[in-house]
């Protein structure tokens, strides 16, 4: 599929998943199932990675660091079933942050996303 994750575990672990996919179903000639494959694979990665791109587009150093130091008061322990997670100690700032993230992952859920190379390699 020729794509990484740029928010999570280093980011290689798609283009693994996904070229080894593409590896068996060519070994098997079997291509056509490529697609309904990697989109099983992937899951709403690629959702994740658009909507947290989509969010901080624009964002100055400044606000990378305020968000960094919500960020820390979010992450979420390791009995949780996500990532992220509001704490009382994030604050209004971390409620809004995560609310921002929640709804722009809800507005692309049923988007067909297509990134161009100059926009990928930006």
């Amino acid at each position: 599929m020729g794509t990484t994750s740029a928010f999570h575990e280093g980011g290689d672990h798609l283009a693994v998943r996904t070229g080894e996919i593409a590896g068996r179903l060519a070994a098997q000639g079997k291509l056509g199932h490529y697609n309904h494959e990697w989109h099983e694979a992937v899951g709403d990665e690629l959702l994740r990675n658009v909507s947290l791109s989509e969010l901080v587009r624009g964002w100055t150093p400044e606000k990378w660091d305020e968000v960094f130091s919500v960020g820390e008061e979010m992450l979420a322990g390791e009995d949780a079933g996500e990532m992220l997670s509001w704490s009382p100690r994030a604050g209004l700032r971390g409620a809004k942050l995560l609310g921002q993230y929640k709804l722009t992952k809800f507005r692309n859920r049923n988007r067909y996303v297509q990134l161009t190379a100059d926009e990928y390699s930006y």
